[in-house]
């Protein structure tokens, strides 16, 4: 800005509206930094606010894994634990399988040995009875 000069110096008139015009902008300025202000503190506080909140469910989330990796190992060491109960009830259950199996066939094959002996028997004393019917 310019100012017209006068005998002693500039003119009042316009300096006073200057510096008039300068505080005026200098106050709006400055209320529209303190609003800015205002604005960036509540704004930081409500991040803040969701930060803190943020931090509680990554905890309450961070306790849940954990406790679900706990409960998860335990149940595969438990399966685990309870597939080598199973294996082994298993292989025992077919090993007795396997002594009955051997024992039923020996019964069996005992029993079909004296069927064969009871009807060579049975047989020879046909013949024999024949033989004597036929004398």
């Amino acid at each position: 800005m310019k100012f017209n000069k006068r005998l002693f110096g500039y003119q009042k008139k316009q300096v006073d509206r200057f510096l008039t015009d300068t505080q005026s902008r200098y106050e709006q300025i400055l209320a529209d930094q303190q609003q800015r202000i205002t604005s960036l503190r509540e704004e930081n506080t409500k991040l803040k606010k969701e930060l803190e909140d943020f931090r509680e469910v990554k905890d309450r989330i961070s306790t849940a894994l954990i406790g679900a990796n706990m409960r998860a190992e335990k149940i595969i060491k438990d399966s685990i634990h309870d597939a080598q109960v199973m294996k082994r009830d298993m292989e025992r259950d077919v090993e007795e399988n396997r002594l009955l199996s051997r024992k039923l066939t020996l019964e069996i094959e005992t029993a079909i040995q004296q069927a064969l002996e009871i009807t060579r028997v049975y047989t020879d004393d046909l013949n024999k009875i024949r033989q004597r019917m036929h004398k």
